[in-house]
């Protein structure tokens, strides 16, 4: 047979396909902190927040992921993460990069941080008149022109109380994504124990005591101050939620850096504006 007869299209592309472009893997997820949580973020004395992982040790096993049709497992031997990484495997502790993979943020996510904030009106500085419901229920869908109508922006965590003006705030639960202030960058995910943590942590996790000025100097610094406070702090939040700090729950330890570069967020984000 004469292969001449043939075209060239037939066994080979003439022209280099054009790779497909690959999307980015960062996402911008939405983070929730409390008043005292959000100053200690935006005064730079908390780089470090831990979460309960949704899945709880039930005896000597752990669900990391849970799909539709499947689960990801491992067992918890001696406090720590082990699994076979093929079948027949003898059990052996498991890379921090494999665990990871199964958290909700990770190292690059963006994160917008949700707080408490007020919508008033500034037509007269004596004045602090709270958006009315109905167009309160539009703006939380999407951006109104209600702040060139007269009413602005107000933050709890920065926001001077005024006993003779109070405010009637929003939760950080219905707080959208155009309104957040303040950005931050994941810089590192691991897993551990709640109780594994430790005075340096508590610092990092913004906890402050009569001593944290002179914590830094790392000499006649009491042990138990911080770590107080930070169970106080910890059973405020998530003990209601069954995880208190007796239970010693598995917990992401998120390690992030404030991204002060940037403005105040917008309905599409940052990546979609990059």
């Amino acid at each position: 047979m004469d292969w001449s007869e043939f075209p060239k299209s037939t066994f080979y592309h003439q022209e280099p396909i054009e790779p497909k472009r690959i999307k980015t893997m960062v996402k911008e997820l939405p983070i929730g902190f409390t008043v005292e949580m959000v100053k200690a973020v935006r005064e730079g004395r908390k780089t470090v927040t831990r979460r309960v992982m949704k899945h709880q040790p039930e005896g000597n096993r752990i669900i990391l992921s849970k799909y539709r049709n499947y689960s990801v497992c491992a067992e918890i031997k001696d406090g720590e993460i082990m699994w076979r990484p093929f079948g027949g495997a003898p059990l052996q502790p498991m890379p921090n990069d494999e665990i990871v993979k199964h958290a909700r943020y990770q190292p690059g996510d963006l994160l917008w941080v949700k707080e408490s904030f007020g919508i008033v009106s500034k037509s007269h500085p004596l004045i602090k008149q709270t958006l009315p419901m109905f167009e309160y229920t539009h703006f939380s869908r999407t951006k109104p022109d209600c702040l060139q109508r007269g009413y602005e922006l107000l933050y709890k965590a920065t926001q001077e109380i005024d006993p003779d003006f109070p405010i009637r705030w929003r939760s950080s639960r219905f707080m959208p994504k155009w309104v957040t202030r303040t950005w931050l960058e994941v810089v590192s995910v691991r897993p551990e124990r709640v109780q594994d943590i430790n005075p340096e942590e508590c610092y990092a996790e913004g906890i402050e005591s009569q001593f944290s000025k002179d914590y830094k100097n790392r000499e006649n610094i009491p042990v138990m101050p911080l770590i107080k406070r930070f169970i106080r702090l910890w059973d405020s939040i998530n003990a209601k939620r069954g995880y208190p700090w007796e239970s010693n729950p598995f917990v992401w330890r998120i390690e992030f850096k404030e991204l002060k570069h940037l403005k105040q967020g917008s309905e599409n984000g940052i990546l979609s504006n990059s």
